[in-house]
């Protein structure tokens, strides 16, 4: 089995989104909810340090691998791809320098349901970090992805898919990175 370390830096801000079910408070107002239980919204790690979790770079890698469409040479119209699906491992994810008491915070009028065009709009608070890099370690567990292919993948995972929210796959500009290095080993 081969690793693959990663390392990257932004290119944009990242923003985490997830969903959480902290409680509404008896009478609390949407806003009040919105500015007490933002930073919820965000992964953190046992040290309180905000995590890109690792499925945001496993689906965004795998998804790019598909939406490249490269072929696999002597095997027709077989695509790379499909071996990104079930040939990748992340185990785990890149834990930033911000902590929940320092991560900053970025605030809009969005859609209340989610959807684009939707029509009411409500004001909402997300953890948002400016500038952010590390390193992640990839498992290449299928032989057959070649290391070329691989990289390939990565780097235009990093420009065109991003992870987090607000990310160039969902139409937005935000968790978009380069990838300064890649270091190979072996298992």
């Amino acid at each position: 089995m081969r690793i693959c370390t990663i390392t990257m830096e932004s290119l944009s801000p990242y923003s985490a989104s997830r969903q959480h079910m902290t409680p509404k408070g008896d009478k609390e107002s949407h806003a009040d909810y919105e500015e007490r239980t933002w930073r919820e919204k965000a992964y953190y790690n046992d040290d309180s340090h905000v995590v890109i979790p690792p499925e945001s770079f496993s689906f965004a890698i795998k998804a790019m691998a598909s939406r490249l469409r490269i072929r696999i040479p002597g095997k027709g119209q077989s695509e790379y791809g499909k071996l990104f699906t079930a040939g990748i491992l992340i185990t785990d994810g890149l834990a930033l320098k911000e902590t929940r008491d320092t991560v900053q915070s970025w605030s809009g009028s969005m859609n209340a349901d989610g959807k684009r065009g939707s029509g009411k709009r409500v004001w909402r608070t997300f953890p948002h970090v400016p500038k952010w890099g590390g390193s992640i370690e990839v498992y290449v567990l299928d032989d057959e992805i070649p290391k070329d292919v691989f990289e390939r993948v990565c780097n235009e995972c990093g420009k065109l898919n991003g992870v987090g929210r607000y990310r160039p796959a969902q139409g937005g500009t935000n968790g978009r990175f380069k990838i300064t290095s890649f270091k190979w080993s072996e298992q």
